[in-house]
């Protein structure tokens, strides 16, 4: 019984891993050279399309390898950056009401960004 109870309260390594691979992503993201060498506005939108770049590209590199691990990482990798942005939007103060629905932009916006990019690998021209 005791198991049962820990297993649901205790996140499965795929969790545990996306997370420390997003705390290393969100830390290459914020480093200066993109806003200042590469002129990437030091904003809130600025950061976010640096931060889904990053994501972007393990995402990217995940597929390609076609196993179940690797879309079970990339699943727990989406969902760590969604409960960070959740939790930014709350921190900023943003009430209930407003969190879903900055939420789900930020969803077409990151979902939008990686077909975009995808795209452009696929097709460079």
């Amino acid at each position: 019984m005791l198991s049962v109870l820990k297993k649901l309260f205790q996140p499965d390594d795929f969790q545990t891993e996306a997370h420390a691979a997003y705390v290393t992503l969100v830390g290459q993201s914020r480093k200066p050279w993109f806003y200042a060498q590469q002129s990437v506005p030091d904003t809130m939108d600025g950061r976010f399309d640096v931060v889904i770049l990053h994501v972007f590209l393990v995402i990217h590199r995940l597929r390609r390898e076609s196993s179940v691990e690797a879309a079970q990482f990339i699943r727990a990798l989406s969902e760590v950056f969604f409960s960070d942005m959740d939790r930014s939007l709350r921190e900023m103060g943003a009430g209930d009401t407003g969190v879903g629905k900055r939420i789900k932009k930020m969803a077409q916006a990151f979902y939008g960004r990686l077909h975009a990019y995808e795209q452009h690998i696929q097709n460079p021209e």
